[in-house]
């Protein structure tokens, strides 16, 4: 005969444990594929914030300093910095805020309207605000594109989708002229 106070244990059949981690593996494979792209989108989307970063750093030092900046991207390299105009033409400064990023490995970049000397890519902002009208498309492994652009000179750089031509240049479209 059983005592009244004795407690009886409850455990989990070899069966229901083999049950619970095959639901789980089964969910991992389903999820796994969209944690891969969303780490990709991430990694566009960063470096994406970085360059406008740079961008809108270099736009608020022309216009507190009065000086020219530009963007410059070295496209075999893949990297990026900051430079300002002095008296001998642009060179980068010496601060910590100006120092070379690089680009993933995973991104390539295209650009349009942006001036280009050799392997390199710039874009310059004037002391009185304004931008050289240009895009920048960040590509992933996947086809995903980032656009950092400015439709305008008037206008700040913003980070979304690509623009077509005209959409840059305020409606004229620059192949034609």
């Amino acid at each position: 005969m059983k005592h009244p106070a004795a407690k009886t244990r409850h455990a989990f059949t070899l069966i229901e444990l083999i049950l619970v981690l095959a639901i789980i593996g089964i969910l991992m494979a389903v999820a796994a594929p969209s944690l891969a792209r969303l780490r990709d989108y991430n990694r566009l989307d960063s470096a994406g914030r970085d360059m406008l970063s740079m961008l809108i750093q270099a736009r608020s030092r022309a216009i507190s300093e009065g000086t020219p900046y530009r963007l410059v991207i070295d496209t075999d390299r893949r990297e990026y910095w900051l430079e300002q105009m002095t008296g001998s033409g642009f060179q980068r400064p010496a601060a910590s805020w100006a120092q070379i990023q690089t680009l993933n490995k995973q991104l390539e970049l295209d650009s349009d309207y942006a001036q280009t000397q050799g392997l390199q890519v710039m874009i310059r902002v004037e002391p009185d605000g304004t931008n050289q009208v240009a895009q920048l498309i960040l590509t992933d492994d996947d086809g995903d594109e980032l656009a950092i652009y400015c439709l305008s000179p008037a206008e700040p750089y913003q980070l979304g989708k690509p623009r077509l031509a005209t959409e840059l240049t305020g409606g004229v479209d620059v192949d034609t002229q």
